[in-house]
């Protein structure tokens, strides 16, 4: 991106949409703020069952539904 640092464009965009209160980052990069719930993946392996399953457990979501 242009300015740098995507955590402060995430922050950005974040902060003008309110309407969003949980959220979680995936990504291969880990230029996020330390606040910022990141699910870091690489380019190699892309999104794998361990980091899904991690992402499930962040969110509460019932995998039996």
């Amino acid at each position: 991106s242009s300015s740098g640092f995507r955590g402060n464009e995430i922050k950005t965009w974040l902060d003008n949409h309110p309407e969003v209160t949980q959220f979680g980052i995936l990504d291969d990069d880990s230029d996020m703020l330390l606040e910022q719930k990141l699910f870091k993946t690489t380019f190699d392996s892309g999104l794998t069952e361990e980091i899904t399953d991690e992402i499930i457990a962040y969110f509460g979501i019932d995998k039996s539904k």
